[in-house]
């Protein structure tokens, strides 16, 4: 699974020097790279469940990986649809589940970068 999971972390990396920035996010010319990041990001997921060793020992983890299927299904719906404050919004919360598996595997859990502290 660790090959399926570097390639999520790979988008999930170049998504979100998207995500923390509302400038570049809200950006027209930036909005074709976001969805197709989300899509790959989706398509990653997918990868992963069919890979259902861990789903065998851990059922937590089938359901993690359900709820962010549905969340990123909804996100792609939103960003496509123009609304793109509610996506980002979503995605901003999307690492929490991530983290749900990551502490119990024992793996890094700093997959989505430093969160930038507000100015101003």
């Amino acid at each position: 699974i660790q090959n399926e999971m570097r390639d999520i972390y790979s988008a999930v990396q170049d998504l979100y020097a998207y995500v923390w920035s509302t400038s570049k996010f809200q950006s027209a010319e930036n909005e074709q790279r976001i969805a197709s990041l989300l899509e790959r990001l989706s398509g990653d997921f997918h990868r992963v469940e069919r890979r259902n060793g861990a789903a065998k020992v851990d059922p937590g983890f089938e359901v993690t990986l359900a709820a962010n299927r549905e969340l990123l299904k909804d996100i792609r719906s939103r960003f496509s649809e123009g609304n793109k404050d509610y996506a980002q919004w979503r995605l901003r919360s999307l690492v929490g589940n991530c983290i749900s598996c990551h502490t119990r595997y024992q793996v890094p859990i700093d997959f989505a970068g430093e969160t930038p502290t507000p100015t101003g």
